[in-house]
């Protein structure tokens, strides 16, 4: 029975006991991300994240590692446009540690002056590797694109030039102003019940934090203002050797977890597998890519529904209108019945082998509460699975795929500029 609660410092505990478990997962998930930097702090969130590894009051760097470590654990971390997560898994009998060891990274960072020079070394190489993939330079182009001059179309990792200027003093507070425990939320999977999990989670904040939270959290969270969605083409020539294409159409962002379910059915069908039209059509009988995929977007005020293909300089004038036949295909004679039902089949699969792994139950639960302010249970996610008809599909198609505005970008090797007249034909293309 999964549990919630709210704990004595304001942060939520969300717990799902699984029975017979041996491992528990833990995670604590931070409500910030990159689109709630201010100016002058680009890049810092997911700074902090790799910061808060090299050392606490309590631990140096090398405990922190060696305290799961030593247990067979797992510990990692996470910095998304909207959440920043520090989470772990471990045997249940270990649980207590992890959690002092999350718990104590999370809050007791001391944020060593030497060890933020040699961080901003490692993060703009990590950067530089980003700028090395062109698959991932044309996404955040893309995002460029789309979200003109809104934090979300800012890069999670920041620039290298503001990397550089990092300051210990502002990184401190922006620590204290950030990792906050009224903005935390706390997710637990495994062989760990609600009651232990509670006694467990508040012991190691009191320890790490004092009774009450030792002040934190009293600032206003950031507001957050909705993007306007930024339609067009792009084609932008660069050093790379192959194309990359990506396409994307704003749509409203799930009210229910039916909704949710929709489009992941819809997008499973369309794109989000081996099975689905567009690998199917495009890669398998055409061969005019190796990869293409479809995916959705979802954030706390805007959703995006997305195709991204790469290719041969050659093949791109080839896959666009190919890309154009399905995105028409599909809006005018939606999915067939089987093809529901496979995608049907094949998400709640994918959800019976989720069941075996503590951390994707870990995560699932602080997804689904963080994004829909409530949480399903298996079965009750099967029986909603089950209630998506062919009639929900065809309305959110059309919804989606209506009129309304589309963005396009074909980014990546030389020689594009002469494909613009292709795109200029293709319905798909033109807002």
């Amino acid at each position: 029975m999964i549990e919630q609660r709210k704990l004595s410092n304001g942060a939520v505990l969300l717990c799902e006991p699984v029975e017979g478990s041996e491992a528990v997962a833990a995670g604590f998930w931070f409500l910030h991300g990159s689109r709630d930097e201010r100016p002058g702090e680009e890049g810092f969130s997911h700074f902090l994240e790799h910061m808060i590894f090299k050392g606490t009051g309590r631990r140096n760097a090398r405990e922190i590692a060696c305290d799961i470590d030593r247990v067979g654990g797992i510990l990692n971390a996470a910095t998304e446009k909207e959440i920043t997560s520090i989470y772990a898994s471990v045997p249940r009998e270990h649980a207590g540690v992890m959690l002092d060891v999350i718990c104590d990274i999370a809050f007791g960072a001391v944020l060593p002056t030497g060890e933020i020079e040699k961080e901003k070394l490692v993060v703009r190489n990590e950067i530089s590797s980003i700028e090395d993939s062109p698959e991932e330079t044309g996404y955040e182009l893309f995002a460029e694109t789309i979200w003109r001059g809104h934090p979300l179309a800012a890069r999670i990792t920041g620039t290298a030039e503001s990397v550089r200027v990092i300051a210990r003093e502002k990184l401190r507070e922006f620590h204290r102003r950030r990792f906050t425990p009224d903005r935390l939320v706390v997710s637990i999977a495994g062989g760990l019940d609600a009651d232990s999990a509670a006694r467990l989670v508040e012991k190691v904040m009191e320890r790490s934090l004092g009774r009450g939270g030792a002040g934190r959290g009293n600032e206003a969270a950031p507001a957050r203002t909705p993007p306007a969605f930024s339609a067009g083409t792009v084609v932008r020539e660069d050093r790379f050797t192959q194309a990359q294409a990506y396409y994307a159409r704003p749509f409203a962002r799930p009210e229910r977890l039916k909704d949710y379910y929709e489009h992941l059915i819809m997008s499973t069908a369309f794109g989000e597998s081996m099975s689905s039209r567009l690998f199917q059509n495009i890669r398998e009988d055409e061969g005019l890519c190796y990869s293409i995929y479809s995916s959705r977007s979802y954030y706390s005020d805007c959703a995006v529904f997305m195709v991204h293909a790469s290719t041969l300089p050659g093949q791109v004038s080839a896959l666009l209108t190919a890309l154009d036949r399905e995105l028409g295909r599909l809006r005018d004679d939606s999915l067939t019945g089987r093809e529901i039902d496979d995608a049907r089949l094949q998400v709640q699969g994918a959800l019976v082998l989720s069941k075996q792994d503590v951390e994707v139950r870990m995560k699932r639960l602080a997804r689904q509460y963080i994004s829909m302010g409530e949480i399903l249970t298996y079965e009750e996610s099967f029986r909603l699975i089950d209630s998506v008809t062919a009639e929900d599909i065809r309305r959110l198609i059309d919804v989606l795929l209506g009129s309304g505005d589309s963005a396009l970008l074909v980014f990546g090797c030389s020689g594009l500029k002469k494909v613009r007249p292709v795109i200029a034909g293709l319905k798909a293309f033109s807002s």
